[in-house]
C-alpha cells in the first residue's frame, strides 16, 4: 500500500498519484507497521462532546436597519466663516457711507432749515416703515454675524443705503430747489439737473439690490458628489 503524504489516504501499489490532490505517494508500507497513534477516532457521548467553535459563538443580534438615505448630491461642508480673513473693506465701506449720508443730511438742515422744517418732522413719520424694517434687518445681521460675517456686512451696507437715501435725496431736491431759482437757470437746464439727480437716485436703488442679492448668494458655490444609487 502506498500513502498520501498530503491527505494520508492510502492506495494500491500500482497507483504512483494521490487521486484526491495529486501529491506524489510515498513507498509501500505494510499496514502493520503503521504508528501506534493512527488509531480509530473515538466517539463521544453526546453529552460529553466539546461544543464546536460555532456552537459556543452566541447568536448574531439583529442589526438596527439603516435609515433611509434618498438620493440625492451630497453636499460638501465648506469652510466655516469663523476661518475667513476679517472683510476690512466691506467694514470701512459702511463707516463711510455712514458718515458720509449723516453728515451730509445734517449739513442740508442746517442750511436750509427754514424751508425743510415743516416739512422733515412729515418726512420722517412717512418714512417710519423703512427705518424699522431697515432697523430690524440690522439687527438681526448682527446676531448672525458670528456664522455669516460677510453676508452680515453687504446686508448691512445695504439697509443703510436705503434707510438714508430717501431722506437725503428729499433734502437736497429741495436745496437744489431754491439754488436753481436764485441763479434762473433755464427750464431745459434744470430738466437736464433734475434728470442727473434722479439718474443718480435710481443708481443709488440698484446698488441696493445688487448688495442684497449678493448677500443671498454668498457662499452658495459649494461642490457636490452624486451618492451612489441603494438598491
Amino acid at each position: 500500500m502506498k500513502r498520501c503524504p498530503t491527505c494520508k489516504r492510502t492506495f494500491e501499489d500500482s497507483l504512483t498519484y494521490c487521486l484526491i490532490d495529486g501529491s506524489v505517494l510515498s513507498a509501500p508500507f505494510e499496514e502493520a507497521e503503521e504508528d501506534v497513534d493512527l488509531l480509530a477516532t473515538e466517539v463521544l457521548p453526546e453529552n460529553a462532546r466539546t461544543p464546536t467553535p460555532t456552537e459556543s459563538m452566541a447568536p448574531p443580534q439583529a442589526t438596527m436597519a439603516a435609515a433611509f438615505e434618498p438620493v440625492h448630491a451630497r453636499q460638501t461642508i465648506p469652510e466655516s466663516s469663523a476661518t475667513e480673513a476679517t472683510p476690512v473693506g466691506l467694514i470701512a465701506s459702511i463707516g463711510l457711507v455712514t458718515v458720509f449720508y449723516l453728515g451730509a443730511i445734517l449739513m442740508l438742515l442746517v442750511v436750509k432749515w427754514e424751508s425743510v422744517s415743516s416739512y422733515f418732522g412729515w418726512a420722517l413719520v412717512r418714512r417710519t416703515p423703512i427705518f424699522g424694517i431697515a432697523l430690524i434687518g440690522i439687527l438681526v445681521a448682527l446676531v448672525r454675524m458670528k456664522h455669516h460675517l460677510r453676508v452680515s456686512l453687504l446686508t448691512i451696507l445695504a439697509l443703510i443705503i436705503y434707510a438714508f437715501q430717501g431722506m437725503f435725496f428729499y433734502l437736497f431736491t429741495t436745496v437744489l430747489i431754491d439754488f436753481m431759482a436764485k441763479m434762473r437757470l433755464s427750464p431745459s437746464v434744470g430738466e437736464w439737473v433734475y434728470f442727473f439727480v434722479y439718474f443718480f437716485e435710481d443708481f443709488v436703488f440698484v446698488m441696493v439690490i445688487v448688495l442684497l442679492v449678493s448677500a443671498a448668494y454668498k457662499g452658495r458655490n459649494k461642490s457636490y458628489e452624486l451618492t451612489p444609487e441603494r438598491s
